[in-house]
């Protein structure tokens, strides 16, 4: 009688607990689409302040960092982004928004995502910091390109 508990154990043990356990381990840790695209390195190919090329001299060598963690790192990003680095997070209203630091911008990627265009208003002060120059004020297009360039703190 102990013997055919035991196997009625194991019965109803593969019949109903071990596909419980099987569909609990789905792949629920699927990546989010957003994020494959925008994490990596990318390139400046110009920035327009209110539609003018400001590109030259500030920000010839910009790049910028997004690392799946939620950190940012950019060089040669002043006099917009003061600070080398910082925090962001997906906007949880659109898809299309990022909040960079305390910026709520849009992104837009084209061309197979490799290219990547990212808009937004720039207070009368500086990205992360408390106080901004005059005349730095206004809506800024950094169009980027992706680079296997490695850009590090």
């Amino acid at each position: 009688m102990k013997k055919q508990m035991r196997y009625f154990k194991k019965i109803l043990f593969l019949l109903f607990i071990a596909p419980a356990i099987l569909i609990s381990c789905s792949d629920d840790d699927s990546v989010d689409p957003r994020l494959e695209r925008l994490v990596g390195t990318w390139e400046i190919e110009r920035v327009l302040l209110d539609g003018f090329d400001v590109t030259v001299p500030s920000y010839e060598d910009f790049a910028i960092l997004f690392r799946s963690d939620g950190s940012f790192f950019n060089v040669n990003g002043d006099p917009v982004f003061t600070e080398s680095g910082g925090f962001w997070e997906f906007s949880d209203t659109n898809e299309n928004r990022i909040l960079l630091g305390s910026v709520d911008a849009n992104l837009n990627f084209s061309d197979n995502d490799t290219k990547l265009n990212i808009i937004f208003f720039a207070p009368d002060r500086q990205i992360g910091v408390s106080g901004r120059s005059e005349g730095l004020s206004g809506e800024y297009q950094f169009f980027l390109v992706s680079s296997e360039q490695d850009i590090e703190p």
